[in-house]
């Protein structure tokens, strides 16, 4: 992944300023492997219009890489999917123009980066330069021209704009992008404790976000209802974020929220390790889907190395299975309202 552009732009961003906007990008091991997690079981041939969202993108990491293994798994079923879907009309737009092909002439290379651009990846987030950035880097993953817009705007993810009953003409685009349903969530959502925040900004929080944000709450939590309310019945989402509300006073309601709404299927906690240095937060790993709580058994995976220093080279996926973490299983439905404990069985 060639994350130039955006490194120059993370670099370029006061320290000050980037924990007032909770900006920390996420190293590219956990990218990989949030991205294999959620889109690794895929079938691209039954979805081919699989949808994959960002709502706080920033410069665009998370779905470069999902460009990156979408890419790879659509050339390496595009004889299948002309097979499939050779007798479909499709969509194409072609200087300026839209016109109607088969699927035997849409499913070929020359089509996947338009295909992928056009009706897999989205993105959100309330920096309009990130935005650009992002959007810049998405159209240099091919040297062939794109024709039409991107699925990348900039605005403020947790206001419910498919709610929003009148909007100016330039804002009608919004009430369309978040009134679809999505697939898949990825993402680093922003850390901004109670402190950082605007107090009419707090106010809109407590009043839109009352059931899982309090008074102390970081804005973090909020994501995990709004991510949970734009996921598709079937969908998944992977994030790495806060482990704070596990354990804290102020998490009671969110974890209230997601014993009712969500499935959690694995937690990788980094416990005391630090994976964003400069934001001081003990983070971990959520994959999880919406829906009522089944009898499933949460993967638990977890740092036993507090001092471990983390390296841009590292595999994720190889070092879990490493005796620096350990891995256990907890009944979703044992996990306490008053704290969630992570532990084994033995322990």
């Amino acid at each position: 992944m060639d994350f130039n552009i955006g490194k120059i732009y993370e670099n370029s961003i006061d320290k000050d300023v980037r924990k007032a906007l909770g900006q920390y990008y996420t190293p590219e091991f956990i990218i990989k492997y949030i991205i294999e997690k959620t889109l690794g079981n895929i079938n691209m041939v039954d979805k081919p219009f699989i949808k994959i969202i960002d709502i706080s993108c920033g410069v665009g990491y998370f779905l470069l890489a999902a460009y990156d293994f979408l890419k790879e798994k659509f050339l390496e079923e595009i004889d299948n999917l002309r097979l499939r879907y050779g007798e479909e009309v499709y969509i194409l737009e072609r200087d300026g123009e839209k016109v109607k092909v088969l699927g035997k002439d849409y499913w070929v290379e020359e089509n996947i980066h338009y295909h992928i651009l056009k009706n897999c990846i989205y993105g959100a987030d309330k920096d309009s330069f990130a935005v650009e950035i992002a959007k810049a880097m998405l159209l240099s993953r091919d040297e062939r021209d794109f024709i039409g817009d991107l699925n990348i705007i900039n605005c403020d993810s947790l206001i419910r704009w498919e709610n929003k009953l009148t909007l100016e003409d330039s804002k009608e685009n919004l009430r369309e992008f978040w009134a679809k349903e999505f697939d898949v969530v990825v993402g680093n959502p922003p850390y901004i404790g109670h402190k950082q925040l605007d107090m009419d900004y707090k106010k809109w929080l407590l009043e839109e976000y009352g059931d899982v944000f309090k008074d102390k709450s970081d804005i973090s939590y909020c994501f995990f209802k709004r991510i949970l309310e734009i996921l598709a019945p079937n969908g998944l989402a992977g994030i790495i974020t806060s482990r704070y509300f596990m354990e804290s006073p102020t998490g009671t309601q969110l974890r209230e929220h997601l014993m009712n709404k969500a499935n959690i299927f694995e937690i990788v906690d980094f416990y005391g390790g630090q994976i964003f240095k400069e934001a001081g937060v003990a983070t971990a790993i959520y994959i999880f889907n919406r829906g009522k709580i089944r009898e499933n058994e949460i993967k638990v995976i977890k740092l036993l190395d507090d001092n471990y220093i983390f390296s841009k080279s590292d595999n994720l996926s190889d070092l879990l299975k490493t005796n620096l973490f350990e891995e256990f299983t907890v009944k979703q439905k044992g996990l306490s309202l008053e704290r969630w404990i992570l532990v084994s069985k033995e322990k």
